[in-house]
């Protein structure tokens, strides 16, 4: 895994870990079917990103266009209406819009305040007086909070200049660590990435400060993809992840637990060695059959020890590839370009 993936990893496993949970509360999320939404969390939690990290996590999908368009919507057009969010295929939105077609005095209506703008304000603040600690934007707005369709999580940046570069504090009030977060870390980074260019700085640390962190998602998500699954399977798939240096979806993990038993390297070698010695009598699974026949000519030759090596190679690069794919160890023999694509 990358620094990035390692960063968020950690994140999660301190949550999972440390957090407490907030049930039998009167939480104000709502699942869609009216369930409240309770949440495992810490408070107050802070991640840093040095120069030259692009804070893109890769063990799951960051939809990374739309993390674009939603930071060039509210930070550079400075909209909150649903028809320019049509426009640009931006649907995150459309549950949170208000019956104008907007979103309120939400996000990017707090930028312009009768003549002045925060974000002309902060790049004009940054080439002329780099130095200044006071470069700042702010989302909140505690008079106007009863006209937003949402009361921003991200709600405020700091900046800052020191040899050339450009630093960038994001301070999030609550942080859904399962959905919100990747998209948050991408999008702010190019944002960082944007200002930096225009004001002529190379782009320096990334900072997110964040308060409320909870992984909201992840219970429903888990719930209904183990729909299925035994206890028994459950463990089963557990035991399997902790031999592998690997991080799966939650597809994939839960095509672990249902994948059966599967020999271990030193099993499927001795039980192939069994099997030429008596192919009628003797059976073995077709991973087991399939990295034997790329070792045979080896064997024939007498070369059993090469054999061996090349033989736990094959299988070894193959296994995990079968086993998240919902293979079965008895399952039809496969050419050779399905395991080895």
């Amino acid at each position: 895994m990358s620094y990035v993936d390692n960063v968020y990893k950690n994140l999660v496993n301190d949550i999972c870990a440390n957090g407490t949970w907030d049930y039998n509360e009167d939480v104000r999320t709502h699942y869609k079917d009216g369930e409240k939404a309770y949440a495992k969390s810490l408070f107050g939690y802070q991640v840093k990103f040095p120069k030259g990290v692009v804070p893109l996590i890769t063990t799951k999908k960051v939809f990374t266009q739309t993390a674009i368009k939603e930071m060039l919507l509210f930070w550079v057009y400075q909209t909150v209406k649903k028809e320019d969010f049509d426009n640009w295929n931006v649907k995150i939105w459309d549950e949170w819009m208000k019956e104008d077609g907007t979103l309120g005095e939400s996000y990017a209506a707090q930028f312009q305040k009768g003549e002045r703008n925060q974000v002309v304000e902060l790049i004009k603040g940054i080439k002329e007086n780099p130095k200044s600690r006071r470069l700042m934007t702010s989302f909140w707005d505690f008079e106007n909070a009863p006209n937003k369709a949402l009361q921003e999580c991200a709600w405020a940046t700091q900046w800052d200049v020191r040899n050339g570069c450009l630093n960038l504090i994001l301070i999030q009030r609550s942080v859904d660590t399962a959905l919100g977060l990747p998209f948050n870390w991408f999008q702010y980074s190019v944002l960082q990435h944007l200002i930096a260019h225009c004001c002529c700085l190379e782009v320096g640390e990334f900072t997110h400060q964040m308060g409320n962190v909870s992984p909201e998602q992840v219970e429903t998500i888990i719930t209904g993809a183990m729909v299925g699954v035994s206890e028994a399977q459950f463990h089963f798939g557990l035991a399997q992840l902790s031999t592998q240096a690997y991080c799966p979806s939650i597809a994939q993990f839960r095509a672990l637990c249902v994948s059966g038993s599967w020999w271990s390297v030193d099993e499927a070698w001795a039980r192939a060695c069994e099997y030429t010695k008596d192919r009628n009598k003797n059976k073995i699974t077709t991973l087991a059959k399939y990295a034997l026949e790329q070792v045979e000519h080896l064997i024939t030759m007498g070369q059993m020890r090469e054999a061996q090596s090349q033989f736990k190679g094959v299988y070894n690069a193959n296994l995990l590839k079968a086993q998240v794919s919902g293979k079965s160890p008895a399952s039809a023999a496969p050419t050779c370009s399905t395991w080895t694509s």
